[in-house]
C-alpha cells in the first residue's frame, strides 16, 4: 500500500488523540492535585486557560495541514446548508439538547441529586469549577470544546477516515478515538463519552454540517458545569454564589 499524505495526516491524528493527549492529560491532573495540595487556588483557572490554547493550536495545526493537502473547509461540514429532511434532523437536535438542559436544571435544584452527581465526580472534582470565577472560565472552555473537538473529532478525523474506510466505519472509529482521548475519566468517561461522540457524530451525518454539533456540544459542557459546579457548592438553586475557596479534593 501506497502511503499518502493522507495516511499520514490520519496516523498524526491518531498518535496525538489515543497516545500523546491522554499521556499530557494524565501529567496535568497530576500537578493539577499536587498544585492544590499546595494551596494554589488558582490551579484550576491555570488548567482551563491551558486547556483552551492547546485545542484552538490543535486545530490551527490539523487544519492548516488538511488545507496543505489541497482539501476544503466544506468537506468538513464547516457550512450551514440544511435541506429537506435534515430539518427534520435539526429540529430532533433542537428537542434532545433543551430537554437535556430542562432535566439538568431540575437536577441542580434537588439536593439528594446534587448530592448523588457529588458523590458521583470521585477524583474529578479536582478538576470541575469551584467558584464563580472558575465557572465563566469553564464556560469558555465548553465553547472551545464545542467548536474545537469538533472540528478535531468529527470533521477532520471523522472525514479523513471516511476516506478510508467508508462513512460507518469512520463514525464508530472517531467515536471510539474521542472516548479514548478522554481516558483521564477512568473507564466509564471513556465509555460516557465514546457514546456522546457517536450522537454527536449521528448528528452531524444526519444535519450534513458540523455546526449543530458544535452548539449541542458546547451547551451539554456549558450546562454540565454549572451542575457540577452546583453540586461541588451544595447549594441548589443559587444563582449567586459568594466567592470562596475551593473545596479541597483531597
Amino acid at each position: 500500500m501506497t502511503i499518502t499524505s493522507l495516511h499520514l495526516f490520519i496516523a498524526a491524528m491518531l498518535a496525538y488523540f489515543l497516545i500523546a493527549g491522554p499521556l499530557l492529560a494524565r501529567r496535568e491532573i497530576a500537578n493539577l492535585l499536587r498544585e492544590l495540595r499546595r494551596g494554589n487556588l488558582g490551579a484550576r483557572q491555570t488548567v482551563y486557560r491551558w486547556t483552551i490554547l492547546t485545542e484552538w493550536g490543535l486545530v490551527a495545526v490539523f487544519l492548516t495541514w488538511w488545507l496543505i493537502m489541497g482539501r476544503t473547509l466544506a468537506d468538513l461540514g464547516l457550512q450551514f446548508t440544511v435541506t429537506g429532511w435534515q430539518w427534520i434532523a435539526l429540529a430532533v437536535c433542537v428537542v434532545a439538547t433543551l430537554q437535556f438542559v430542562l432535566y439538568t436544571h431540575r437536577t441542580s435544584r434537588d439536593p439528594k441529586s446534587l448530592a448523588d452527581v457529588r458523590s458521583q465526580l470521585n477524583d474529578l472534582s479536582a478538576m470541575v469549577p469551584h467558584t464563580t470565577t472558575e465557572l465563566r472560565t469553564f464556560n469558555w472552555l465548553s465553547i472551545t470544546a464545542g467548536i474545537c473537538e469538533e472540528v478535531l473529532y468529527r470533521g477532520l478525523l471523522m472525514t479523513a477516515l471516511a476516506t478510508l474506510t467508508g462513512l460507518w466505519p469512520a463514525v464508530l472509529l472517531s467515536s471510539v478515538v474521542f472516548g479514548v482521548g478522554h481516558a483521564y475519566q477512568g473507564p466509564g468517561g471513556i465509555l460516557r463519552t465514546g457514546l456522546v461522540g457517536l450522537v454527536l457524530a449521528l448528528v452531524v451525518v444526519f444535519t450534513g454540517s458540523l455546526l449543530a454539533a458544535m452548539v449541542m456540544h458546547a451547551v451539554l459542557d456549558i450546562v454540565q458545569g454549572r451542575l457540577v459546579w452546583s453540586a461541588v457548592n451544595g447549594d441548589p438553586g443559587s444563582s449567586t454564589f459568594e466567592e470562596k475557596p475551593a473545596h479541597s479534593p483531597v
